[in-house]
């Protein structure tokens, strides 16, 4: 976990004193044990690879979402809404909209939240600071989720090297995927009671304010201190969302018509 000396050096040489006054001031603003923050910049976020860190980062909104409307968690949480309205529970319209959000994500593409967040993420493993994901996604979609980073340059080269699968969680490729009715907090305590990481601080990164609290509530309980932040890098494009560009994407998903032409297509209808 710990930064080697020849790295740590290799880093404030090349970003000197910026380097010492950006952490400086989010040592201040920051300092508390247990702490939530907002930040829609990720190279905010980042900045300030702390020795012994654990970075975990959400994925979608957060690190990737859809190339297209169709596909994102705005959709899913539509089609939540609209399946609720046909006559089923929210169990089983949340179950239903995880079976047609997986259908999606096993031909769709995904893109960065921001255009350099992969960079950004490659520039703090290069001084050895360790980073996994934590995602509500499905285990079912393993192989595809590991897809969808690699396809935009993400991975998580320095995680534990190990295949876990307990009720909570199952963790592959850097990656824990938390099982159903699980929040967050819990399944990242799960991991880290089957792992051998011992961070000396968790920096928690998600779209949602829930999973956020859920995680510092949880170190809280095992006495790691932590950093919680609500990432807002996604928030114009879930404001933005349309569901009548999603009806006609999903309507035609196994050749999904990218946003501005399902557009064109129902501005001329």
């Amino acid at each position: 976990m710990n930064l080697t000396a020849r790295s740590k050096m290799g880093f404030m040489k090349r970003h000197g004193g910026l380097f010492l006054l950006t952490l400086l001031i989010f040592r201040l603003s920051y300092g508390q044990d247990y702490e939530h923050i907002e930040c829609k910049e990720m190279e905010k976020v980042i900045a300030h690879p702390e020795e012994g860190s654990l970075f975990v980062f959400d994925l979608d909104n957060t690190l990737i979402e859809s190339v297209q409307q169709l596909g994102t968690y705005q959709w899913f949480c539509y089609l939540c809404d609209e399946l609720i309205k046909d006559g089923l529970t929210a169990e089983q319209a949340n179950q239903k909209a995880i079976e047609m959000w997986t259908k999606v994500h096993s031909v769709t593409e995904v893109k960065p939240v921001e255009k350099k967040i992969p960079k950004l993420l490659r520039k703090i493993q290069e001084v050895g600071v360790v980073m996994i994901g934590l995602t509500s996604r499905p285990p079912t979609i393993v192989d595809r989720t590991l897809y969808h980073l690699a396809s935009v340059g993400i991975n998580f080269i320095h995680a534990p090297i190990l295949e876990t699968e307990t009720p909570l969680i199952k963790y592959a490729g850097g990656v824990i995927f938390v099982a159903k009715k699980v929040d967050k907090g819990t399944a990242l305590n799960a991991f880290l009671e089957t792992s051998n990481l011992h961070p000396k601080k968790v920096i928690f990164v998600d779209d949602k304010l829930k999973h956020v609290q859920d995680v510092i509530n949880a170190m809280k309980l095992r006495k790691t201190p932590c950093l919680g932040v609500r990432y807002g890098g996604a928030d114009h494009h879930v404001q933005s969302f349309n569901h009548k560009i999603a009806d006609l994407q999903w309507k035609y998903f196994q050749n999904i018509l990218p946003d501005e032409a399902a557009l064109g297509l129902i501005g001329n209808r």
